[in-house]
C-alpha cells in the first residue's frame, strides 16, 4: 500500500510538471505573437502624437494562502500576460488583457486611417478614445503573516515584505496581531492547549514603506483571515509612498 501511494504521488508530481511546461509554452507563444502588435501600437501612438506606451508584462498570480515554503516559490506561481498601457496624456496606467488590447488596436488603426485622410485627428470624448479607460485599481502586491505566535497568545509585530505581482519587492508592511483580554497566566505552553478556545485579537496594520511610486496613490489594504470575510482598511488619500 505504501509503495502504491508513492507511485501515485510521483505520477501527480510528473503530471504537474508537464502541465506547467505546457502552460509556459502556451504563454510564451502568446507573448511572441503580441510583440509585433505592441510595436505597431506604439508606432501608431507616435504617428498620432499620443503620449502612450504599450509594454508586455508577465505577472504572477500570487497565492491567497501559504501553507508551506513551496507556496512562496515563484516557479510554482501561475503566470498571466497583461499589456501595460502608460498614458501620459491622462496621467494614468492600465493593465489590459490581450483580447482587449487587440480590440483597441483595431480602433487605433481606424483613427490613424482617419488622420491620414484628414491630416488631423478629430477630437473624441474619453469614452470613445481607444487610449482611455476609467481609472482602475492596481494590486501593488501581497504580504504573508504567520499565525504561529497566535497559538501561544503572543503578539508578533513584524515587518512583512510585500511581494510584487512581477515577483520583486514592492515595499514593506508593518503589521501585528495582538491577542486581547489575555492575562499572563492564561498563556499556554503549547498551541494545542488553546484548541477550541475563543480568542479575541486586534489586527494592526500601522504603515507601509517604500511603495512603488507609480502605484502609490490612494493606497489601502485588504486582508483575509481563515473563514472570515475580507476586511478593508481605510484609504490613505493622494500620493504617498510611505503611508
Amino acid at each position: 500500500m505504501h509503495a502504491e501511494e508513492e507511485v501515485k504521488q510521483q505520477e501527480k508530481i510528473t503530471q504537474d510538471v508537464e502541465k506547467k511546461s505546457r502552460d509556459r509554452r502556451v504563454l510564451y507563444s502568446k507573448v511572441a505573437r503580441c510583440f509585433p502588435l505592441i510595436n505597431e501600437s506604439n508606432l501608431i501612438a507616435s504617428d498620432l502624437g499620443r503620449h502612450v506606451k504599450f509594454t508586455p508584462k508577465l505577472l504572477n498570480v500570487l497565492p491567497d494562502d501559504v501553507t508551506s515554503e513551496n507556496d512562496l516559490d515563484p516557479e510554482n506561481w501561475e503566470k498571466i500576460l497583461k499589456i501595460e498601457v502608460a498614458n501620459s496624456d491622462y496621467g494614468l496606467i492600465w493593465l489590459w488583457d490581450v483580447e482587449k488590447f487587440e480590440d483597441r488596436l483595431s480602433m487605433m488603426k481606424e483613427m490613424l486611417e482617419e488622420y491620414q485622410r484628414m491630416t488631423h485627428v478629430t477630437p473624441v470624448p474619453p469614452e470613445d478614445d481607444p487610449y482611455w479607460d476609467p481609472p482602475e485599481e492596481h494590486l501593488i502586491g501581497k504580504a504573508y503573516y504567520s499565525l504561529k505566535a497566535l497559538g501561544l497568545l503572543f503578539d508578533n509585530p513584524f515587518d512583512l515584505h510585500i511581494i510584487s505581482t512581477q515577483g520583486g519587492d514592492a515595499g514593506t508592511l508593518k503589521m501585528n496581531i495582538n491577542p486581547i483580554e489575555i492575562d499572563e497566566e492564561d498563556c499556554p505552553e503549547a498551541p494545542e492547549e488553546v484548541v477550541g478556545t475563543k480568542i479575541s485579537f486586534d489586527v494592526e496594520i500601522s504603515e507601509a514603506t517604500n511603495l512603488p511610486s507609480s502605484h502609490a496613490n490612494n493606497v489601502y489594504c485588504t486582508y483575509d483571515f481563515w473563514k472570515e470575510e475580507t476586511r478593508i482598511t481605510s484609504t490613505v488619500p493622494m500620493h504617498n509612498e510611505n503611508p
